[in-house]
């Protein structure tokens, strides 16, 4: 089934020159958020290679169900990308667009939203610089859903660290999450996918896990231990393993821990997190964690025929990436 909303946006990028000035390092293909050489001529010692990442993000399946926790995962997310390069994540700026405030309910959303943004902005040491809002956003009377767009820019000490979101060389794949989380399916889009209502609630901000993971990855990436890194959004780890390996044609077996049944491995697989990623290692990986846990889940090579999960299974020759934009599995 197509997931039109996690496809690829090339319809978008390809339309401008993400290469302007010769400076990008982490553009569109590589799927993550973006990163910028800033190179200058009058760097201070020890910063001639300093980057400026950039991403935005929203998901308003969240927001409609928790618009205050909603909103806070919109600042987690993009927190999470800057974080993947190896980035040091530093400011916000928002764009909050919502319905008719006249609307009780609607204002109700609102006050959620901005209160949501502030906690994680307050715990996460990235303060909202600038923003503006959007309101009276209808159709046909009704409001849409809370859409509170996040923009988040960061600090890389050095580009030339910088790992992508997506693999390009054969490697060990290792799933970093909080302990003891089974993750949720509350507003998430295997719910939408199977049209189906769930009393869950949506991914549950765990602040101390998302500062933990961030600070692991940016050691990770500045010791030159991993190849490459992927925070998991909207589908869960199976469809952000599909997409960190397919692009270049990975595959392999993987497993997933601690399941016992089909039921279980569903769960595991699609559910959602907060501060979860996959990251990708050419060394086994021996992590001190606090809050989190780190499974290996197998062996990424090339030249497969096919890519598995689990129970599941996809042939390479199946999957087409490009497909309208869209992941089609």
């Amino acid at each position: 089934k197509a997931l039109d909303d996690t496809g690829f946006k090339t319809t978008i990028y390809k339309q401008y020159d993400h290469h302007i000035g010769n400076k990008t390092i982490l553009g569109p293909k590589e799927e993550g958020a973006g990163l910028l050489w800033m190179k200058s001529d009058w760097a201070n010692k020890g910063d001639e290679y300093i980057g400026l990442a950039v991403s935005t993000s929203c998901n308003e399946r969240y927001c409609a169900q928790d618009p205050y926790t909603g909103a806070a995962q919109a600042v987690l997310k993009s927190y999470r990308a800057i974080a993947a390069t190896g980035a040091k994540p530093l400011a916000v700026t928002d764009c909050l667009n919502y319905g008719n405030p006249e609307d009780p309910a609607v204002m109700g959303e609102i006050v959620a939203g901005i209160d949501g943004i502030g906690a994680a902005c307050r715990a996460l040491e990235t303060p909202v610089v600038s923003g503006n809002v959007s309101l009276y956003n209808t159709t046909d009377g009704v409001s849409i859903a809370p859409t509170p767009m996040i923009g988040m820019v960061g600090k890389h000490p050095d580009v030339r660290n910088a790992v992508p979101a997506i693999l390009k060389e054969k490697a060990s794949i290792y799933w970093l999450k909080p302990k003891a989380s089974r993750g949720s399916f509350g507003g998430s889009l295997a719910a939408k996918l199977l049209n189906a209502s769930t009393t869950e609630h949506v991914p549950k901000l765990n602040f101390e896990a998302e500062k933990e993971a961030a600070t692991t990855i940016q050691n990770l990436v500045q010791n030159k231990k991993i190849v490459a890194a992927r925070d998991i959004g909207a589908g869960g780890m199976a469809l952000s393993l599909q997409k960190m390996l397919l692009s270049k044609g990975f595959g392999g077996k993987f497993q997933l821990p601690g399941t016992t049944g089909p039921r279980d491995q569903n769960v595991i697989a699609f559910a959602e997190h907060s501060a979860s990623y996959l990251i990708a290692s050419k060394e086994p990986l021996d992590l001190d964690l606090t809050h989190l846990e780190c499974h290996k889940l197998g062996e990424a090579l090339a030249g497969q025929s096919e890519m598995s999960l689990g129970l599941a299974t996809w042939p390479l020759a199946d999957v087409t990436l490009r497909s309208k934009e869209s992941l089609t599995i």
